[in-house]
């Protein structure tokens, strides 16, 4: 009977001793998930700053076609309202 319980010692022993291995081994994951977790909050902060920046932009782009109308304008009205004089003289107030 003692062999018997010497046997159940050293198996619940045994048990004990890797349990407490997985318990460092879980606290081990545990941190680096923290870490983890941590620096992926970071990127989300950083994403989100992103997406704030771009709505911006695009809330005040100016696009290469809107420039050539106005500019197509401008020059229109420019042509419209000047008074062109033969050989490139100017009118004289």
């Amino acid at each position: 009977m003692e062999n018997n319980d010497a046997t159940i010692n050293d198996v619940l022993e045994a048990v004990n001793d890797m349990s407490a291995k997985m318990d460092d081994r879980f606290d081990k994951v545990e941190g680096r998930l923290d870490k983890v977790e941590g620096r992926l909050d970071k990127v989300e902060g950083r994403l989100d700053n992103l997406e704030v920046d771009i709505k911006y932009v695009k809330s005040n782009i100016v696009t290469k076609d809107y420039l050539d109308r106005k500019f197509q304008e401008h020059k229109e009205d420019y042509h419209s309202h000047q008074i062109r004089q033969p050989w490139g003289l100017k009118q004289e107030n």
